[in-house]
């Protein structure tokens, strides 16, 4: 075959060979190594790469959208959640790292980061780095890439770059054809009359290489070739980001260039998007974003695509969405990890989860108690070998090893042949399910001056076992005598007298705080998106060291308290299978230790304004106000934010839906406890979203009649509630009656103005929430 460029003289001959055992002409790859095709020069070579038949073309579209694009779809399909991964998609905030052009230095000047999107990207024809921390979504944003070029091919009207394939790093080993090759391989056939080194050649292809590792030299030199002999495609490469200066551009010498993107983990608002994809039916939105958000925090993982996927998973599953408490949903987790990720079939059923939950605790074991949690390979392999020969198991320790990695419970170390637990909520885990088989193990734990340094693996224990009295009346025994070595009996003596609601009464008169607070009540309910974008800092961020143990040394008996009050705290979250009694005596002595510790801190109030931060039992405190502020503005704020930030702090450690009895039918001695302890009882009620939540801040406020400070903090705890508008549409009307009537019963100069007061506020809250529905509906003035 001989085309032919009358005009620039450019001749192409395309020699065809017989082959006798084929029976057939196919590609004459016996003439030269470029399949049989001569050029007149490299000029017509170029020329010629740049057009394609017309009908071949149509060929090729057909085929990309016959056969390519299922083929995409069904390798995409494959994840490790049991719906489709395309159906539940969502792209990572992406950013585009840009040079700055004002920089005097090209190489080490500052790097910029610009916003964009997969549309952006999809949008022109250039080559893209694409870089991100592990389990941030690289593979998924190439899978999703390769489908949207599929799905375009219909609407293409050229066969230029309409193919995608999608290789890994490894496959580009030393060897003749051997990328070649493997391209081939991922792809459903070829159309008839084509060649894959001819398709290359014509740069009909747009090629994704996942996990691209610059510092194997060997396959960098096959990918760089390879890069320069087809350099008419398109080419996506992913990489792993590594700790460097921000402004250090990497040189990555591909013979190409790449523009560089960032990808970042999940935000709030990426997070909704998957449960409105993931939980469809549940409706259940606004819980499950926040349930899913507080168990990323308290694990201490990052909220990538993996992690809230499976996590989200979990959660919903259960449509009436009962809670669990973390150590079960951690083995759950683990539990999808091994079973989804496992490599092989047949051995994953001989060493089965039961197996791998015993090994991987004995490896937790062996980490505490030499206070080593990072192995080099070589000595976790004799551990591993160690412990199949003590139980006389016929399995291979290096399988075991590579197979837990591949399943991300361990994690290695890329060049250091190093592993350790991916997450630090892993060997916590894997700690306490060793507690509870080896009798010696925990007694090793709780010895009194080593468990205060395992908070979360007793937690976790405790979180299993859910009936140990026995632990939680040996905690509380040795907290309660902490506490009283750092308070004495003075604080039992304040808080039963109700001195404590007494002591801001010498601070600066209410009226600048009602003003504020009739401010914050003008604000409507914040909409999905504003209080996605309040919230998305409580977020945990990924970043190097994040995962690394850490055992607090509890050596002054401040810190033993404090230490010993959180532990205290999540053990009584723990305590559905032990007797109400013990319940309630538990839940009372916990809040009303926390209850001294906001009396400590209220006495230290003029100290902290004056330094500005302090530590104090344990509790570090820091002031941000302005310096324009008054000391006296400053005492006030503090003293009416000092309650609910620590409220807010108990709720954190002991947030269960299975205390609700305890919490909403208090015995008589409990109804007598004092305001400060009652608080934190009623915050817990409010934050727990239990029956009839928002009438509690009215029946609170009408126990402290006569106190205006705890009133005002009660106000000022429902108007933060009532702004973040996680509720229903009932629940915030009953909350904003609520606010109302508190505000213009406590802020009315008389009585017989309350009414007026009253409807007046409730007038302005109408019309603020009606300008808002107004303003979501006008189009955007982007001028």
């Amino acid at each position: 075959m001989i085309r032919v460029e009358p005009e620039l003289k450019h001749t192409e001959l395309c020699w065809r060979s017989y082959f006798d055992k084929r029976r057939a002409f196919d590609t004459a790859t016996n003439v030269n190594d470029n399949l049989g095709i001569h050029y007149s020069s490299a000029e017509a070579r170029n020329y010629f790469a740049t057009i394609i038949d017309r009908r071949k073309s149509i060929r090729i579209n057909e085929w990309v959208e016959e056969k390519v694009k299922p083929f995409i779809l069904d390798e995409f399909s494959d994840g490790i959640l049991d719906r489709p991964t395309p159906e539940l998609f969502v792209a990572p905030p992406l950013s585009k790292l840009v040079q700055d052009s004002d920089s005097s230095d090209p190489i080490a000047g500052e790097v910029v980061e610009h916003s964009c999107t997969i549309e952006d990207i999809l949008a022109d024809d250039l080559n893209y780095l694409f870089e991100a921390y592990p389990e941030h979504g690289k593979t998924a944003m190439l899978y999703k890439l390769c489908m949207e070029i599929a799905n375009s091919a219909a609407t293409r009207g050229s066969s230029k770059r309409i193919v995608p394939v999608l290789l890994q790093f490894s496959d580009f080993a030393p060897g003749t054809k051997r990328v070649e090759k493997a391209v081939r391989d991922k792809l459903p056939g070829i159309p008839e009359g084509c060649d894959v080194e001819l398709l290359l050649y014509e740069g009909c292809f747009t090629i994704c290489i996942d996990d691209v590792n610059f510092s194997d030299t060997k396959r960098m030199k096959e990918l760089r070739d390879f890069i320069s002999k087809y350099k008419n495609n398109r080419f996506f490469m992913t990489t792993t980001t590594v700790r460097r200066h921000e402004s250090l551009v990497p040189n990555t010498s591909l013979g190409a260039h790449f523009e560089r993107i960032r990808l970042h983990q999940f935000r709030r608002p990426d997070l909704r998007k998957l449960i409105r994809k993931i939980d469809e039916a549940n409706g259940s939105e606004e819980e499950l974003l926040d349930r899913v958000i507080a168990e990323l925090r308290a694990m201490n993982v990052p909220a990538t695509p993996l992690n809230s996927s499976l996590l989200m998973d979990i959660l919903s599953r259960d449509s009436n969405f009962s809670p669990i408490n973390r150590p079960t949903l951690i083995e759950r987790f683990i539990e999808t990890l091994l079973k989804k990720r496992s490599l092989g079939e047949v051995e994953r059923k001989k060493f089965d989860f039961r197996n791998q939950v015993h090994y991987l605790g004995f490896v937790a074991e062996h980490m505490c108690r030499t206070n080593k949690y990072v192995l080099d390979y070589d000595e976790l392999f004799g551990i591993t070998s160690s412990y199949l020969k003590s139980l006389g198991l016929n399995f291979g320790a290096r399988e075991i090893i590579d197979n837990t990695i591949h399943s991300k419970i361990f994690s290695e170390k890329r060049g250091e042949n190093c592993v350790s637990f991916r997450f630090r909520a892993f060997l916590e885990f894997f700690v306490a399910t060793r507690m509870r088989e080896q009798g010696d193990f925990k007694k090793w734990i709780f010895e009194e001056d080593r468990y205060l340094s395992y908070l979360n693996e007793i937690e976790y224990y405790s979180g299993l076992e859910r009936n140990d009295l026995a632990l939680l009346q040996m905690v509380s025994k040795r907290h309660l005598g902490h506490h009283l070595s750092v308070f004495g009996d003075v604080f039992d003596k304040i808080l039963d007298d109700e001195q404590f609601s007494k002591l801001p009464n010498s601070l600066e008169s209410s009226k600048r705080f009602a003003d504020d607070l009739a401010e914050q009540m003008k604000e409507a309910p914040l909409s999905a998106e504003e209080r996605d974008e309040v919230l998305d800092a409580e977020l945990p961020r990924d970043a190097e060291g994040r995962q690394e143990v850490f055992r607090p040394s509890a050596k002054e008996t401040t810190s033993k308290y404090i230490l010993s009050l959180f532990m205290y705290t999540s053990l009584v979250k723990n305590t559905e299978l032990i007797e109400d009694t013990e319940k309630r005596y538990h839940l009372s002595c916990v809040l009303k230790s926390w209850s001294s510790s906001i009396v400590a801190s209220f006495l230290s109030i003029p100290s902290l304004v004056k330094n500005r931060r302090m530590t104090l039992n344990g509790l570090t405190y820091i002031v941000s106000f302005p310096r324009e502020l008054s000391d006296e503005d400053v005492a006030r704020k503090i003293a009416l934010g000092l309650p609910k930030e620590i409220a807010r702090l108990v709720h954190l450690l002991i947030a269960t839906e299975k205390l609700e009895y305890q919490l909403t039918q208090p015995t008589i001695q409990e109804s007598g406890e004092p305001n400060i302890t009652a608080f934190l009882r009623s915050s817990l009620y409010i934050d727990l979203k239990l029956r009839g939540w928002w009438k509690e801040p009215g029946r609170f406020i009408d126990r402290v009649q006569g106190d205006v400070y705890f009133q005002e903090v009660m106000l000022s705890k429902a108007a933060d509630v009532y702004r973040l508008g996680a509720f229903s549409k009932t629940a915030g009307q009953e909350l904003e009656d609520e606010i109302v009537e508190t505000y213009a019963r406590l802020y009315s100069p008389s009585r017989s103005q309350i009414g007026e007061i009253r409807n007046k506020k409730k007038a302005d809250m109408r019309r603020i929430k009606h300008l808002r529905t107004l303003r979501a509906k006008l189009p955007i003035n982007n001028e």
